[in-house]
């Protein structure tokens, strides 16, 4: 019962954030991609070694500047690492209560890819918080997250990769 109302408050907060959120081209920084941040779930992991690895050979830097956080169910009494997080994470009205979470958000990474399979609440939180330069996602009901929307039903991570691959050297910023 709690957990329900903590994420409608968290829902209705995002909302609000989101209309309070400044759209401006201006500020979005032209410069080539050194640093990427990706967003996934815990059912992706597996495939995500080729998708990293593909990632670092197209960018060119090194496996370092490639921050990964992944969003797991909660299970009591199990201990997550620092690139875990869970529903737990967030407080009541969107608040981010873990450090790994606030300090992510306060990054200033080139580019955030959310590789999420369905729509996720706490995703859409850390996008809309993320000082990222760059954000590319599927397209979902919430595009005015994403500087690239990429539409595929299937929410194939490869299709992802490859479609925002080929924008971003269109953009120049590969």
């Amino acid at each position: 019962m709690l957990s329900k109302l903590k994420k409608k408050s968290i829902a209705k907060r995002y909302q609000k954030d989101k209309l309070n959120q400044k759209y401006s081209i201006e500020n979005r920084n032209r410069k080539v991609i050194k640093t990427i941040a990706i967003l996934m779930e815990e059912s992706q992991l597996l495939k995500s070694n080729p998708t990293l690895n593909s990632l670092q050979q197209e960018f060119k830097i090194p496996i370092e500047n490639i921050h990964l956080i992944v969003f797991k169910n909660f299970k009591k009494g199990v201990v997550y690492t620092d690139f875990e997080l869970t529903r737990n994470d967030f407080g009541w009205h969107g608040s981010l209560k873990s450090n790994k979470l606030q300090e992510f958000v306060k990054n200033e990474y080139d580019l955030l890819i959310n590789y999420g399979f369905e729509e996720n609440l706490y995703w859409n939180v850390i996008t809309l918080h993320s000082l990222s330069n760059f954000k590319v996602g599927f397209t979902s009901k919430e595009n005015r997250l994403y500087d690239l929307s990429i539409s595929d039903t299937e929410r194939n991570l490869d299709v992802l990769t490859d479609e925002m691959i080929k924008y971003l050297k269109i953009l120049k910023k590969l």
